[in-house]
């Protein structure tokens, strides 16, 4: 599973995929047929992730590298990724999943990703993912509310 995402199909870039507009069906049923998406596995870089972590690390790098476009709901931009983003919150992840602090971003929890794409692209899909997690047991981390994520201290 963390192939499909670690080789670009679906995340990033946004619109160049080997597999193009098939990326969610391929996630749906990866995930329908028993994939875990918290099965940690030690990764190229020799650390320890899980499926869902590759997700939303590669969903903070687009939102670093800019690859994601402003109020872009079209079924091939924000739309996609909310729709991978769901297919991996209904069969399980971890709402309080963790990415580590890298020499290019800082430390955030699920919650704080998806709402800073909620907020920063004004994208529907996302606030409503982030109501998701926060039922299904997300919390927010002390001293990381809005005021961290918008200017970081």
């Amino acid at each position: 599973m963390a192939v499909i995402v670690a080789y670009h199909f679906s995340v990033i870039p946004l619109s160049c995929s080997p597999v193009g507009d098939k990326a969610p069906e391929i996630v749906s049923e990866i995930l329908t047929n028993g994939a875990d998406p918290n099965q940690p596995y030690q990764g190229l870089n020799g650390k320890e992730q899980t499926p869902w972590l590759v997700v939303l690390d590669y969903l903070r790098e687009a939102d670093r590298r800019r690859w994601i476009a402003y109020y872009d709901t079209s079924e091939h931009g924000t739309s996609r990724l909310a729709v991978i983003i769901s297919l991996f919150i209904q069969h399980g992840t971890d709402p309080n999943g963790l990415l580590v602090e890298t020499k290019f971003d800082p430390s955030a929890s699920a919650l704080e990703i998806i709402t800073g794409i909620s907020r920063k692209y004004a994208v529907p899909e996302f606030g409503r993912l982030r109501k998701v997690l926060i039922d299904k047991g997300a919390l927010g981390r002390e001293g990381y509310g809005i005021l961290y994520q918008v200017y970081g201290t």
